[in-house]
């Protein structure tokens, strides 16, 4: 009986996803390298998105940083075992367009209805002319979640960060510190 308890106990740790702490040095995934400036947790691939590189503060399912790093043309923003179950990028598509992609992506990986009503912009992002795109999701748990994506094609690839998070506390609770984050990210 004690042998099958430790047995047991092992098998359950060795289950078991960790979370590990990001640092506040440079920060590379894939190309894009960021610098945080407080420590993060980064997730389980596992248990992330999409399978998607995925640092949070306060927990994936309350805010979390996803990356969509170096996306190459005719690739999805998420790789599955299925093809064809996301859209894919083209480098040659305009920022709306990317958009539209990155949207039917969220929709697919967090089983929600986006808002009609989100705002695309140009901005600078890690040296390149990007888009910030800010926009509202309804999540199969009926949470309303605010989400920021910040993303630029560079040598035919996409370079893109998704910040979500409840829209009651979470979301913003990060939002400066994220937004310090982006500032940082450069391509190498």
């Amino acid at each position: 009986m004690k042998i099958s308890r430790v047995l047991f106990c092992a098998l359950l740790a060795a289950g078991c996803s960790q979370y590990n702490v990001v640092g506040t040095g440079p920060q590379t995934i894939g190309s894009l390298v960021l610098v945080p400036a407080q420590q993060w947790n980064r997730a389980p691939t596992m248990n992330s998105p999409g399978n998607l590189p995925t640092w949070t503060a306060d927990g994936i399912t309350l805010n979390s940083i996803s990356f969509f790093a170096d996306v190459e043309d005719g690739e999805p923003l998420v790789r599955t075992a299925k093809e064809g179950d996301f859209p894919v990028f083209r480098a040659d598509m305009l920022p709306d367009e990317i958009v539209d992609v990155l949207e039917r992506t969220v929709a697919k990986m967090f089983q929600a209805t986006i808002s009609p009503s989100g705002r695309l912009k140009p901005t600078s992002f890690a040296g390149e002319t990007g888009f910030e795109y800010s926009f509202e999701m309804v999540t199969s748990d009926g949470l309303t979640r605010k989400a920021l994506a910040v993303g630029a094609v560079r040598g035919g690839n996409l370079q893109l960060v998704l910040y979500q998070g409840t829209r009651m506390v979470y979301f913003d609770k990060e939002l400066t510190n994220v937004q310090a984050l982006l500032s940082t990210a450069t391509i190498k």
